[in-house]
């Protein structure tokens, strides 16, 4: 993903891409919210019922490819938007933080995850509840500026 990414970066307008690539890892993460493989806290979420059992495992595989392509390009482009946007100073500062908010993010999606689990439901409905943020966050991105973005 990361090849194909950075092309389509470096040749057309970066908050089109930015805009598409988050619209599609949140339907990513809903296509793996549905995969509708079980687990722990039993069969209860979106999908649960979803066609056979191979079908599931192709929905499963698809998502997380499909989720690792379009995180692509944000990884990518954070890296380039801190190194032209950012003052001179904090360049170092502010590669730092955006490293730590994978390891944060990570963190706080598995206390979530347990949270979810926890109160009955299937780990599905976290991922289903990412995928929920994810489309508030492309909608939050549609208005701004491309002076800001690209």
């Amino acid at each position: 993903g990361s090849l194909i990414a950075s092309r389509l970066l470096q040749y057309r307008r970066q908050k089109l891409i930015l805009t598409i690539s988050l619209g599609l890892n949140s339907l990513s993460c809903l296509m793996l919210a549905m995969s509708g493989i079980g687990g722990v806290g039993g069969d209860d979420g979106p999908g649960a019922k979803i066609g056979t059992r191979e079908d599931a495992a192709r929905l499963l595989y698809a998502s997380r490819f499909l989720i690792g392509v379009t995180q692509a390009c944000y990884i990518i482009y954070a890296t380039v938007w801190i190194e032209e946007f950012s003052p001179l100073r904090m360049v170092t500062l502010w590669q730092g933080l955006n490293q730590a908010t994978a390891v944060f993010g990570v963190a706080l999606g598995y206390v979530l995850v347990e949270a979810v689990v926890s109160s009955g439901l299937n780990w599905r409905w976290s991922i289903g509840i990412q995928s929920f943020f994810l489309f508030t966050m492309t909608a939050i991105l549609i208005p701004i500026k491309h002076i800001y973005i690209n």
